[in-house]
């Protein structure tokens, strides 16, 4: 009957929670929750499509019906996909009370936590320029169209322009690369590398080098902050990958 949730013979309990763009299963059910025993809210909880049936009872704060407005399921760091939230959506700051410190994917919250899995980052502090502007910098004047294209590896050391402004290296100095380091002891891998303001770093994984071979890590995504940061991974139960890590633009 739920397309989100169906608590039926069964209590159900919801806190700081977005149960959304959920689809109709059965003639009659609830795209979101379908209730006929005990749904109970607590703290703050976006619920557009609540369908409550005798002998169902809805107990605490009553969710919000407004759309979270989240943003199409994707890759946005972390263990799993997540929807984003936009600024303007009711969920962003709306769990008031909690005292979680970041969100699934592992970055930190932002004032009053928001509801569901993703915390909205606002605007990083001012960080490396937009491409046209940066590129714009970073090549001869003489430089063609052609060659300031995101596609073109204008110093010719096998990285785009486009990566290069991605990993904030010099598209005109062939020696200019995004690197990290490994380091280990008897119970921990360190992978050291730098960052930048403006960016955020993932890392993956892989058991070949193949392209399309990489997965997500599952390790919480690290904000740039200028400074060299790092992935710690356990050595016990550690399989042999290759390991990347991943320059992103929030």
């Amino acid at each position: 009957h739920g397309g989100g949730i169906c608590s039926v013979a069964t209590e159900t309990n919801l806190e700081n929670c977005i149960v959304a763009n959920n689809t109709l299963v059965v003639a009659g059910g609830g795209a979101d929750v379908y209730n006929n025993d005990e749904c109970n809210f607590f703290g703050a909880n976006i619920v557009p499509v609540i369908v409550n049936v005798a002998p169902g009872t809805l107990i605490g704060t009553a969710p919000l019906t407004a759309s979270p407005l989240l943003a199409a399921l994707a890759a946005n760091g972390g263990p799993t996909f997540t929807c984003a939230l936009p600024a303007n959506s009711p969920a962003v700051n709306a769990s008031v009370g909690s005292t979680a410190t970041q969100d699934q994917r592992g970055l930190p919250t932002a004032g009053v936590p928001d509801l569901g899995s993703y915390e909205f980052q606002p605007p990083p502090p001012p960080g490396p320029p937009d491409y046209p502007t940066w590129i714009a910098a970073n090549l001869p004047p003489g430089a063609t169209a052609a060659q300031r294209a995101a596609s073109f590896d204008y110093d010719g050391d096998g990285v785009s322009n486009g990566d290069e402004w991605v990993g904030v290296t010099n598209p005109n100095n062939a020696s200019s690369f995004f690197l990290a380091s490994i380091a280990s002891s008897p119970t921990t891998v360190v992978i050291s590398f730098p960052t930048s303001t403006g960016r955020n770093y993932t890392l993956r994984l892989s058991t070949t080098l193949a392209a399309g071979g990489w997965a997500d890590s599952g390790l919480p995504v690290v904000a740039g902050n200028g400074s060299v940061r790092a992935f710690s991974l356990p050595v016990s139960g550690l399989a042999r990958r290759f390991y990347s890590v991943v320059a992103l633009v929030p």
